[in-house]
């Protein structure tokens, strides 16, 4: 058939990668069918992406992990089970030891 298409090109590669990041930007630029198909890797790439962040920070802002995951904190809280503390508008990753 020889389907050729940037897009869904960048997203397979995206998905290979666990890149989320461009996942995410081309999740905004793909027409409703391509995004569509899409939906069953959201789920997978937004729980890489918060053990991406599980792994790199100690404490970071609410907001950006709202960002990261187009979740509220509440619904990542119960649906994805993170279980990291909020302090105010932080979230604690992880506490420094020592």
């Amino acid at each position: 058939y020889e389907y050729r298409d940037r897009r869904v090109e960048m997203v397979l590669g995206a998905l290979v990668h666990d890149n989320w990041c461009v996942f995410w930007r081309m999740r905004r630029a793909v027409d409703g069918y391509k995004k569509r198909l899409m939906e069953w890797a959201e789920d997978g790439l937004r729980v890489h992406a918060l053990k991406c962040l599980g792994r790199s920070y100690l404490t970071v802002e609410k907001g950006y992990v709202e960002r990261v995951a187009e979740r509220a904190w509440e619904e990542l809280r119960e649906e994805n089970g993170v279980g990291w503390e909020l302090d105010g508008e932080k979230v604690v990753v992880r506490r420094a030891k020592g």
